[in-house]
C-alpha cells in the first residue's frame, strides 16, 4: 500500500471520529447526567442515535438539527 492511500484512510478515520460522538460526549456537550443522556437517546423523539453492538453513537449533524428543533421560542420574538 502506498503512502497516499494510507493517508487517505487515516483522514477518513479522523473524519468519522469527528462526525460521531458517544453518550458520554453528549453528557459533556449538554451538561447533563448519565441517566438523562441515555433517556434522550432511547426515547422516541429524543436525540437520533445509532446502536452498534453495545455502543451508541450520535451524529453531530443530527444532534445540532435536533437541538435547533428543541429551541424554545416565546411569543415575544
Amino acid at each position: 500500500m502506498d503512502t497516499t492511500t494510507e493517508r487517505g484512510q487515516a483522514g477518513n478515520t479522523a473524519q468519522a471520529a469527528d462526525t460521531w460522538i458517544t453518550v458520554k460526549d453528549l453528557q459533556e456537550i449538554l451538561g447533563i447526567g448519565h441517566t438523562k443522556a441515555y433517556e434522550l437517546v432511547t426515547t422516541p423523539g429524543g436525540v437520533p442515535s445509532v446502536r452498534i453492538g453495545r455502543s451508541i453513537r450520535i451524529s453531530r449533524r443530527e444532534l445540532t438539527t435536533w437541538l435547533e428543533q428543541q429551541t424554545y421560542r416565546s411569543g415575544n420574538d
